[in-house]
């Protein structure tokens, strides 16, 4: 079975997959096949992968992997825009969703960061839970100490040293965002 961790980046992946290192049944990756959309060559059997880009890949993935399950890790918005204003100053997909030329102010970046997390969002959560049927949930970051890694753990079957997976919810992974506000 293969566990595909989707989001908007920013949003946990890396700290969902360094938890999951502690999972002795499935390997984990986190962007192991970046900017290999066109030229997908698939992922091995138990393993999971952590990996915001993935977002726009399910169909794919839902028609060569069946049995896959799929989640979506959401993070509080005000946080998640803050940190993809900050970390993707025109860069990326972010700059696709500026709507006009302010884009070196920061109401700008982030009302562009807002777009883009209701859009990928809604994409994820309405549209392909409606259009595919797969097992699919959705996992909120700062509820991960709390109970959502209990609920993800049990419902992949994890098995491995469970303390030291919860622990890393303790550790901010990949923080340096940079700022690029004015």
């Amino acid at each position: 079975m293969r566990v595909f961790i989707i989001g908007t980046g920013r949003c946990g992946t890396t700290t969902i997959w360094k938890a999951a290192q502690h999972i002795t049944n499935y390997t984990a990756g986190h962007e192991t096949k970046p900017g290999v959309i066109g030229r997908y060559k698939g992922y091995p059997d138990n393993h999971i992968e952590s990996d915001g880009h993935l977002i726009w890949t399910v169909p794919r993935l839902v028609a060569k992997y069946p049995d896959a399950k799929f989640a979506v890790l959401r993070r509080d918005r005000k946080d998640l825009i803050d940190s993809l204003a900050r970390r993707y100053y025109m860069q990326g997909i972010l700059r696709l969703f500026h709507a006009d030329k302010r884009h070196k102010e920061k109401q700008a970046r982030e009302e562009a960061a807002a777009w883009l997390v209701d859009c990928m969002y809604a994409y994820a959560e309405r549209f392909l839970a409606a259009q595919f049927k797969c097992d699919f949930r959705i996992f909120n970051l700062e509820k991960m100490k709390t109970g959502d890694w209990v609920r993800f753990w049990d419902w992949i079957g994890a098995e491995g040293d469970f303390d030291k997976s919860l622990k890393e919810w303790d550790i901010k992974h990949n923080t340096k965002v940079g700022d690029c506000y004015e």
